[in-house]
């Protein structure tokens, strides 16, 4: 009986090993896909942009432009009209045409921007009509709080439909933005510095969620047409976290983007 037992105990033993051997073992794909963080950052860029388009509208008088031609969004193809009434309110409307128009930043624009404020008002709001650059249609709807002189709360609605894949993405974000340079030449564009935190979150085309935080302040310049530094960090539903690193401080359009070990560089269009 022990050796039968013995037998019996050295069969099962090989079928287990059998068994464990012969399962292969399963490739786990490393987490590399780019594309939402990507897009992601059109967004970012497309906020950037609305910003230097309504800084360019002049504090002094509110009737004229302050623009810089180095480093302006206008072109001499967009029409501006600016409407000051009764109550201090501006009525800004920046027209790019119904054709693609080339702007100072070699971008192309068709549509309208409109822009509400005044020097009495607290609260300054940005909305588009039909809005393309580079033939994205971006539909914004943003309320700049003005709190101080040189801190105010952006609340942004955002949603960019892109022209080479039909491919969406929504946003909806809350940012606090510092001016830290450019308070006391509020004519000159040129020496503006921005600080710029806060949280978004949205989804894109896929039905797919994410958040996104800014750990290093993003640094917007009146000198510049890109976003010079900072870092967000980005969760896709169900992903790892990637973070974007806008370098630091010089004035490109590139930006590096990690999952991980993982990185490659990007272009920020």
């Amino acid at each position: 009986m022990g050796i039968r037992k013995q037998l019996t105990n050295l069969l099962l033993l090989s079928l287990v090993t059998v068994v464990f051997t012969a399962c292969p073992k399963r490739n786990v794909s490393p987490d590399t896909d780019t594309s939402l963080a990507t897009r992601f950052t059109s967004v970012e860029q497309a906020n950037n942009e609305m910003d230097a388009l309504t800084s360019e509208i002049k504090a002094s008088n509110g009737t004229t432009l302050k623009t810089d031609a180095e480093n302006s969004i206008l072109s001499m193809c967009a029409t501006v009209t600016i409407n000051t009434n009764n109550n201090d309110t501006i009525n800004a409307v920046v027209d790019f045409g119904n054709s693609n128009c080339l702007c100072a930043d070699n971008k192309y624009r068709r549509g309208k921007v409109k822009i509400i404020g005044g020097k009495t008002k607290q609260n300054i709001t940005v909305t588009t009509e039909n809005y393309y650059v580079n033939n994205n249609l971006i539909q914004m709807e943003r309320e700049l709080h003005i709190v101080t002189g040189t801190y105010y709360v952006l609340t942004c609605n955002g949603y960019i439909t892109f022209a080479d894949s039909s491919q969406t993405i929504n946003h909806h974000s809350v940012r606090t933005i510092q001016m830290t340079q450019g308070e006391n030449t509020p004519t000159i564009k040129a020496d503006d510095v921005y600080s710029i935190t806060g949280n978004s979150n949205g989804t894109n085309h896929l039905g797919r969620t994410y958040t996104a935080t800014i750990t290093t302040p993003i640094i917007r310049a009146g000198n510049c047409n890109y976003i010079k530094s900072g870092v967000i960090e980005i969760t896709p539903q169900d992903m790892l976290t990637r973070k974007i690193d806008f370098g630091s401080g010089d004035c490109d359009n590139l930006a590096t983007l990690s999952i991980g070990n993982y990185s490659k560089s990007i272009t920020i269009k």
